[in-house]
């Protein structure tokens, strides 16, 4: 208690951490190259203890004043980033805060560099979209300010705040749509899950789904498109085409950016939205409302995913006592249009 009064020192980190001032200082600043994984857990979970907040008087002087923001986005090209930005940048203008936005391009190695990018400079929270192939630099980054995580969790850190939809809960009910509407078979597209929390949210649900309605054996509805190049997902769509028949059909997309490849694969094959072949995706953005008479969506409004990410972010960052960690999740809900409309609707 007497050393929470005085402050907590890297010297304290050190010394509790029986590391040297140079590791501890490495460690802050995401660099860790031969640093044990023992090391590394080792010092999180000293400076969690301690409740360490770097360089304080130093970090005021610098920081105190440059209102800034870090956003770190895993695609920038994908819709999802620009209206997430947007809601974020809503709320920043409100405040006075300008955002600096750092592109991960979906590479692990990009994000670790814009994470320690943030943390040298004068920023003073962050938002992360995380592409989940730099958790560790994530993690050493919410431990020197305050950070939210934006339509993501880290499953195995109960540390970091985060806002999200109901992945899991609006997959099943789409699920449970599609059976409704008459289909026989439901193919779940998707590139790979294991890094990407939302996806595999989705995934899980759509497995129990079968499993619980239709007592199905899911291996050979679920269609990962590993590289996730056009090639292996034109592979996918033959292999769902060849295993449905003439059965009536559905094809399930995890997000907008993947059913814009399905479309674009289904026309090089000649394969046609029908009655017997419907499609739905996650992400309701514009042009899947032009497509033919319109796609069935999984809408999650994505520009007040950013508006609350900010305002959490704000919260933390002005919260005169530590705040308890928060998950924030927001309704999906089903916009319905023809690309799910059966013979018996019509």
């Amino acid at each position: 208690m007497k050393m929470k009064e005085k402050g907590i020192t890297i010297h304290d980190v050190a010394k509790r951490a029986e590391v040297s001032i140079t590791t501890v200082s490495r460690y802050m600043n995401g660099s860790f190259d031969n640093m044990s994984e023992g090391t590394r857990q080792r010092l999180e979970q000293v400076i969690r203890e301690l409740d360490y907040r770097p360089n304080n008087l130093a970090r005021g002087l610098k920081s105190q004043n440059s209102r800034t923001i870090g956003c770190v986005v895993a695609d920038m090209a994908n819709p999802f980033s620009a209206l997430l930005i947007k809601g974020i940048n809503k709320v920043c203008r409100e405040q006075g805060y300008q955002v600096l936005i750092l592109d991960a391009d979906n590479d692990g190695a990009l994000e670790k560099d814009a994470y320690k990018s943030l943390l040298n400079n004068p920023v003073e929270g962050i938002i992360a979209n995380t592409t989940g192939k730099a958790d560790a630099e994530l993690l050493a980054a919410a431990g020197r300010l305050p950070l939210v995580l934006a339509d993501r969790v880290i499953e195995s850190s109960g540390q970091i705040d985060s806002v999200v939809s109901d992945n899991w809960e609006a997959t099943y009910r789409t699920v449970q749509y599609l059976l409704g509407k008459g289909y026989e078979r439901i193919g779940f597209f998707s590139p790979p899950t294991e890094h990407i929390s939302t996806r595999s949210a989705r995934l899980d649900a759509f497995r129990q789904a079968l499993k619980e309605l239709r007592g199905e054996d899911t291996g050979a509805s679920v269609f990962l498109c590993e590289g996730g190049g056009p090639q292996a997902l034109s592979e996918k769509l033959r292999q769902f085409a060849a295993q449905v028949g003439d059965v009536p059909a559905a094809i399930f997309s995890v997000n907008g950016e993947m059913t814009r490849q399905i479309l674009h694969e289904m026309r090089s094959q000649g394969l046609k939205l029908s009655p017997s072949l419907g499609l739905c995706s996650f992400d309701d953005w514009d042009w899947l409302a032009l497509v033919g008479s319109g796609i069935t969506t999984v809408a999650t409004d994505t520009y007040e995913m950013g508006v609350k990410s900010a305002a959490l972010l704000f919260e933390k960052m002005t919260g005169r006592e530590k705040l308890p960690v928060r998950r924030i999740e927001m309704k999906n809900v089903l916009v319905e249009r023809s690309s799910t409309c059966r013979v018996n609707d019509e």
